[in-house]
């Protein structure tokens, strides 16, 4: 039986770096911004996901620490809170003209740390990469 030669410290270190990367990026363009409220920001503008239990499902948080989350960025102005239109317990979020401004500059911290970590791996390198990340993360639902 061949032993595992996988190390999860590795992947731990890719995330760790990646996080690092993108305070970093925030950082030089002056975005009182975490990892976090990049994601949120993102998976609102992006992804449609448009009510607290939608982001709480797809970010992986639980629903108290996506509603602090909401809260503090609707404070910031940020986002916008509205009536959702066919249920009435819920809100529907819409994201700012502000956080449309913060969206184009995440967009480009982020291609330039995807840029940066691609470096020396070939197309073909990249997709494989892909393709087995895609593997892990379906293997972990």
């Amino acid at each position: 039986m061949q032993a595992n030669s996988f190390k999860p410290e590795l992947l731990f270190q890719v995330l760790q770096n990646y996080k690092t990367a993108l305070q970093r990026g925030f950082k030089s363009h002056q975005l009182a911004l975490s990892a976090l409220d990049a994601k949120i920001l993102k998976l609102i503008a992006h992804q449609g996901i448009n009510t607290p239990q939608m982001l709480a499902q797809y970010s992986g948080r639980d629903k108290a620490q996506v509603t602090r989350l909401l809260s503090d960025m609707e404070q910031r102005g940020l986002i916008e809170k509205v009536p959702h239109p066919t249920d009435k317990r819920s809100v529907c979020l819409v994201l700012s003209a502000d956080a449309l401004e913060l969206i184009a500059h995440i967009r480009q911290i982020d291609a330039a740390i995807s840029s940066q970590m691609l470096a020396g791996l070939d197309q073909a390198q990249q997709q494989t990469l892909s393709l087995l990340l895609q593997k892990i993360a379906d293997n972990l639902q």
